[in-house]
């Protein structure tokens, strides 16, 4: 279920947070939103299991604490790493992370899991995956399962009000990729297609905004970013299952089902919304005027990722 509430004290009423709950969420979070509810619901926070991105340590370490505790629900309020972690933390039939992702086939679900995202970014509240850095393999690898999916999902843009510009701009900048990515998918069918470019359309109109109005206009449609990046995520949760068909690296193919293919779709659909011109037979890529006013061509080139932020005023240092 998706749900929205405007603020986070209509959302806390209608869903009876209680004595039975568990909010996970950062410090920083909780004080200025959370705390003036005075609800009976335990708390943790994240930070005090460690900093960055979510690793297996610790999930593993928020695992045994919350099996220490006496609740039924998670309810899990912040951006990707401590959507990641609940999305662990629910889970039954294993007694650690390792065993987990040894018997990923065999998870079941043992609690209610409540997403609710403070950033607008890749729509994790609504795909089945949680990536965690195991550190003793030393990789990033994807805990998959279909207990992991919320019960709810709750879009709350009261959280937003305080999302520092950087910190959106990126987020928002993963879900327009991820839209692009899911659009573009040999999985895509109609309905995902549908949430796609409604995805695209909306962070694109927001980016025109910006560059007509400056950076402080983004919060007006701060409702409009964070349905993009659910819409985004809707689409994006059939993309794991194509990774196998996209590890062809056969040259000059067209074939979705190749890298290469896969690459040059991107770039066709990005000229049909007049971004670009590709002119395919020298393999090159002219920027339009409409993309020159808000946006960098190279936004899917981590290489040049701070032009991107460049262009929508985010200064490298920030």
């Amino acid at each position: 279920e998706i749900w929205e509430f405007s603020d986070f004290h209509t959302f806390a009423e209608a869903f009876e947070i209680g004595a039975d709950d568990l909010i996970l969420t950062n410090e920083y979070i909780y004080r200025p939103v959370i705390e003036t509810e005075r609800l009976k619901s335990s708390v943790i926070f994240q930070e005090k299991y460690g900093q960055g991105e979510p690793t297996d340590e610790m999930a593993q370490a928020l695992l045994e604490e919350v099996q220490k505790r006496d609740c039924s629900r998670i309810i899990a309020i912040g951006g990707g790493t401590i959507i990641d972690l609940a999305k662990a933390l629910v889970l039954k039939g294993q007694d650690t992370i390792d065993q987990m992702y040894a018997h990923m086939a065999d998870l079941k679900k043992n609690k209610t899991l409540v997403i609710v995202p403070t950033t607008c970014g890749t729509g994790s509240e609504v795909t089945n995956i949680a990536i965690l850095n195991r550190l003793a393999l030393g990789t990033k690898q994807g805990l998959v399962s279909e207990a992991m999916y919320a019960d709810a999902a709750v879009l709350i843009p009261e959280f937003l009000e305080s999302l520092p510009y950087k910190v959106f701009a990126t987020s928002s900048i993963d879900a327009l990729v991820h839209a692009a990515e899911s659009y573009l998918s040999p999985k895509a069918t109609p309905f995902t297609e549908m949430y796609s470019k409604q995805a695209v359309e909306m962070i694109l109109r927001g980016y025109g905004k910006i560059a007509a109005y400056g950076t402080d206009v983004w919060k007006e449609e701060k409702e409009a970013y964070l349905r993009a990046s659910t819409y985004a995520g809707i689409a994006f949760s059939n993309m794991y299952e194509a990774y196998e068909a996209l590890k062809s690296d056969e040259k000059g193919s067209r074939a979705k089902t190749t890298k290469e293919g896969f690459l040059h779709h991107i770039l066709l659909f990005l000229q049909k919304q007049g971004l670009i011109e590709y002119v395919e037979q020298d393999e090159m890529i002219k920027t339009t005027r409409k993309l020159d006013s808000f946006m960098d061509w190279n936004l899917l080139n981590q290489n040049n990722y701070q032009r991107v932020l460049r262009v929508l005023g985010v200064a490298e240092n920030e």
